[in-house]
């Protein structure tokens, strides 16, 4: 076979032994790396290529970028500062040229000058959703489209992007426009420097010879959409950029067929790392022991003639051909994955979905425009009203394709000076983003009911809480309700030491008024969402009222204004969570927190720790 000028770039102590884990993630990366710098040779058909690399900045990190430089040592890295406008990234109006040439002068951006070059992204989970999808767009259309500022121009780019997401796990990542944009998916988070230093690595890319990628059968294609749809990555994007991985790594064997190994390494390379569901995959014992039993059988059983063969399969109703190809590939993808990688990846997916599924719901209030303080958003056409701030380029930037009218139109008139001419029309306003103070309302049960039992590991669960609120500057609040009335023992409030008070001074017993404790954290919370913070209401309780709002005694009319009080509480749109701290958990205490679309947390025989962490998730 021809030589393409391509080889492996990974080169990996022979040992007998399975890979760890970290050597096994360490070595993906590498191999990333070339699957990258490979794909950029062939950018007339693919077009901007993108990686992620999941973990903080260290040494870990640092020897990847250095592979991956010493792989492309030809190009050039621009790195695009954390914060940047949107005029920086995609070009716009020179203003200072454009006013000493008189004529409109236009500054490429970031996007233009990365042209055949690699952009370098740094904490791009922290990157502005805005600029996420303008890269995003870019790498869509594989040109710059720039309709600004009296501009209309088209300016094509491709460029290699490197994305470092330092987020956490608990944390939201980049941007998802961005992230399904991006062909491959490396997580270095558990990888230690001692697994670099035990993998060597070389280049041997011929950057003056263009390699030849691999082919996928019809049959390939198909089995690659369905590991997509296995993984639960429904866009076509993934499946797209599963196959330009395999053909690029079977390029990297000098090959122009496809195997089923290229298939499985793309997963790897490109699937796992975005996976938010995770198909039933075998761990490595039980794939060894599978295989075991099979080559067992295999030596006891004697082969079956041609007709006994073709008689089972008519009468299992399916060939060799029909069977579903992702069982074979996700059987391949076992034998390749480290048992403690694999049930590490079962988790990061399971922590997607939920973490989704909390965004879907979203809370009122978590962001706020501000006028004149906060993260700075791109500015607005406006007024100069109710102390908003204006805007001074870009108003002179609005206003300077007009000011060859402007001009002609003031000389007729009255012979005026020769000045920048600037209208209301033209004002840009700044604009800021806040992020709203949270308040945690806590609404104890004190009657005695719990007193007895619960009070005391509720005030413990409430105690380790005040300690984080207080490093957060979060706000406390805290109701007790008990006898015929609810206190507010606490307004929100920023003091510790106000707040541990309140919660020593506690005190148990008498009756349930709950829906009068409710209703005292409604309006608290209310009042809280007008003063611009989120409210999260965590009501501690057994569900088992007997005191009406009126202060009278029964049941059945105690329940039903504490039901009616929930559902003004859910009307609002309130976050809330109850814990049932009940000693059995209670039928009446999950119809309250079904009434007030609440979070139910049965805990009968929960601690004060594991209260504190319930609470924590929640508000968190």
């Amino acid at each position: 076979m021809a030589n393409t000028g391509v080889e492996t770039l990974i080169s990996t102590e022979d040992c007998s032994v399975r890979p760890t884990q970290e050597t096994q993630i360490w070595s993906d990366a590498l191999l990333a790396a070339d699957v990258f710098a490979l794909a950029l040779q062939h950018k007339n058909t693919f077009g901007s290529v993108g990686i992620r690399i999941k973990t903080q900045a260290g040494p870990v990190r640092d020897a990847w970028f250095a592979a991956l430089q010493f792989k492309l040592p030809k190009r050039k890295y621009l790195r695009l500062p954390v914060g940047v406008g949107d005029e920086q990234l995609i070009g716009g109006l020179d203003l200072n040229a454009t006013l000493l040439a008189g004529s409109t002068v236009v500054r490429r951006g970031i996007l233009a000058e990365a042209d055949s070059e690699i952009l370098v992204v740094p904490m791009a989970d922290a990157m502005d959703t805005n600029i996420a999808a303008q890269i995003a767009m870019v790498m869509d259309d594989r040109k710059i489209k720039l309709e600004r500022d009296g501009l209309s121009s088209e300016i094509p780019t491709r460029f290699g992007l490197v994305v470092f997401d330092e987020s956490e796990a608990e944390e939201a990542g980049i941007a998802e426009c961005l992230n399904d944009r991006l062909m491959l998916h490396i997580d270095l988070s558990h990888v230690s420097i001692r697994a670099v230093e035990d993998t060597q690595t070389r280049n041997l890319i011929t950057q003056s010879e263009t390699p030849v990628l691999g082919e996928l059968t019809a049959k390939q294609y198909e089995d690659i959409c369905q590991m997509a749809l296995a993984f639960g990555l429904s866009s076509i994007r993934p499946a797209s950029q599963l196959a330009i991985v395999a053909k690029c790594l079977a390029g990297l064997r000098s090959s122009r067929a496809v195997e089923q190994s290229d298939v499985v390494n793309g997963v790897r390379l490109s699937l796992l790392g975005r996976a938010t569901t995770m198909p039933e995959i075998p761990d490595q014992q039980q794939h060894e022991m599978e295989q075991t039993d099979e080559d067992h059988t295999d030596q006891e059983e004697p082969q079956s003639s041609d007709q006994e063969m073709g008689a089972q399969e008519q009468s299992d109703g399916r060939t060799d051909a029909e069977t579903p190809p992702d069982d074979v590939l996700l059987d391949a993808l076992a034998a390749n994955l480290p048992s403690g990688l694999l049930e590490q990846l079962r988790a990061t997916a399971k922590l997607t979905t939920q973490r989704n599924a909390k965004g879907a719901k979203g809370r009122s209030g978590s962001l706020k425009k501000a006028v004149t303080r906060g993260r700075r958003l791109s500015s607005r056409r406006g007024e100069l009203r109710r102390g908003n701030r204006l805007d001074l380029i870009a108003t002179l930037r609005a206003a300077v394709p007009w000011q060859k009218a402007r001009r002609k139109e003031i000389k007729f008139q009255n012979g005026g000076p020769d000045r920048v001419q600037i209208r209301p029309s033209d004002f840009y306003i700044k604009r800021y983003k806040q992020k709203s103070g949270s308040t945690c309302l806590f609404v104890v049960d004190a009657s005695g009911s719990t007193a007895l039992n619960r009070l005391g590991e509720t005030k413990g669960a409430v105690e380790l809480l005040l300690g984080e609120s207080y490093a957060r500057r979060d706000h406390v609040g805290l109701v007790s309700f008990r006898g015929r009335s609810a206190d507010v023992l606490l307004p929100p409030t920023r003091s510790l030491v106000r707040a541990k008070r309140a919660l020593a001074a506690l005190p148990g017993g008498g009756g349930t008024p709950l829906a009068s404790g409710l209703y005292s954290a409604f309006e608290l919370a209310t009042e809280e969402r007008r003063q611009g913070r989120t409210a999260t209401i965590v009501v501690l309780t057994d569900g088992s009222a007997n005191v009406d709002m009126a202060g009278a005694g029964g049941r059945p009319k105690a329940l039903q204004d504490a039901l009616q009080v929930a559902t003004c509480i859910r009307s609002e749109g309130f976050d809330v969570m109850l814990i049932d701290v009940g000693r059995q958990p209670s039928g009446r205490a999950a119809d309250l927190a079904q009434a007030m679309d609440a979070t139910y947390v049965p805990m009968p025989f929960a601690s004060s720790t594991s209260l504190s962490n319930a609470v924590r998730q929640q508000a968190g």
